[in-house]
């Protein structure tokens, strides 16, 4: 299977597949999970899209308002609602019904 091509315009992330093409706002991505060899990406207007595409490669087309709570997962922050802090970790709640995500992080 043929790898990903990403690009970016500034306010979207382009998607080039072998039969299609598509264009993701920013502002519609929730979270990125990376399932190897797979990236989910979750938007904010419909379920998830599927790419084959390395999660560090992906946040070199991403801004600064991305980041990663883990090691497989990259949240957009303004759809964190809240942050609490436990010790040296930090829970992000996306929304009612999704999971915390959690990093630590060295203080």
């Amino acid at each position: 299977m043929k790898k990903t091509e990403i690009k970016c315009n500034g306010k979207q992330l382009v998607v080039i597949e072998k039969n299609r093409s598509e264009c993701i706002d920013y502002c519609n991505i929730i979270a990125i999970h990376y399932a190897e060899p797979y990236l989910y990406i979750r938007r904010f207007y419909d379920n998830e899209y599927l790419i084959i595409y390395s999660l560090k490669e992906l946040i070199k087309f991403l801004p600064e308002s991305f980041i990663f709570c883990n090691k497989a997962t990259i949240v957009y922050l303004i759809h964190v609602n809240s942050l609490k802090s436990q010790g040296s970790h930090y829970f992000l709640q996306l929304s009612e019904k999704d999971t915390i995500s959690r990093r630590k992080f060295k203080m």
